[in-house]
């Protein structure tokens, strides 16, 4: 979803996901919900540049950040979500981001593992 390509400004885009996909019940997520969720998890952190991607490519994409913005209520999802094909989604989407790191980030690869163990704890 690139700016281009929605009848939103910028503004509303952000308010739509930080007011109301981010303060969702995560239990009862449905699998419409969770798309929803995660065009705009990419759209948000491509917007704050925490993610680039290829728009000729939409699985295309690179990791700059490792705290994304609504990663934690990806977790959530991840953990919480009663729909078989929501949790298998989000597993899935959550890996690709491990798997999609820059350069940049493959040198802090301990640290972010440790991060990511911590967050399976918790």
């Amino acid at each position: 979803m690139m700016a281009s390509e929605s009848i939103f400004n910028d503004d509303c885009m952000e308010l739509l996901f930080f007011e109301t996909l981010l303060k969702l019940d995560f239990r009862y997520i449905t699998e419409v919900m969770y798309e929803c969720f995660e065009r705009y998890f990419m759209y948000i952190n491509e917007l704050y540049g925490q993610i680039v991607t290829n728009s000729a490519f939409e699985s295309a994409f690179e990791v700059h950040e490792t705290k994304l913005i609504g990663i934690e209520a990806l977790w959530e999802i991840l953990l919480c979500a009663r729909n078989t094909k929501v949790y298998k989604s989000a597993t899935e989407f959550l890996h690709r981001i491990y798997k999609k790191m820059s350069p940049s980030l493959v040198e802090k690869l301990n640290e972010i593992k440790e991060e990511l163990l911590m967050n399976c704890m918790e």
